[in-house]
């Protein structure tokens, strides 16, 4: 299921939309990852851990699929190598930050697994910003998608 998802992504992003995948993929990866973190223990809750993990891997690969390509296309090609090395330095602070807000929400709401929990919450609004803040992709020339007047800087010798 999960390694299908790659495949799967790429031909649900040409027929519904790239941008609208990924928000409904963002959402779904942090609908079921606070689930899977709020699963009570006991021989039902492992086997619903289960089907749950397996689930957020799958769409975490279709996620990350998306994002490549809309990445890659809502850049032009002058400027794609500079937003992708900031994506990472994007990664490179959230990561760690998030893995303080999760160790300083801990004490307070009972637990380390309630804190991941809650920091995933916040994986609701990516949803929204790819939504209203990307253009749509999927069908389109690159040249129509709107970035074509950017400015480029030449490469000096």
């Amino acid at each position: 299921l999960a390694m299908g998802m790659y495949a799967l992504a790429g031909e649900l992003s040409d027929r519904i939309g790239r941008r609208t995948l990924l928000a409904v993929f963002y959402t779904l990866h942090a609908g079921i990852t606070v689930a899977y973190y709020l699963v009570p223990p006991g021989v039902v809750g492992a086997k619903v851990v289960i089907v749950l993990w397996t689930l957020r891997v799958a769409v975490g690969m279709g996620t990350g699929t998306l994002v490549t390509t809309l990445g890659s296309e809502v850049f032009p090609t002058a400027h794609r190598a500079t937003a992708q090395s900031l994506g990472q330095v994007g990664a490179s602070i959230g990561k760690p930050a998030g893995i303080l807000t999760e160790g300083l929400l801990a004490p307070v709401i009972g637990g380390h697994w309630n804190a991941t929990a809650f920091t995933m919450c916040f994986q609701f609004f990516v949803g929204l910003i790819v939504m209203k803040g990307f253009p749509e992709t999927a069908g389109k020339e690159l040249e129509d998608i709107g970035w074509t007047s950017a400015p480029t800087h030449e490469a000096k010798e």
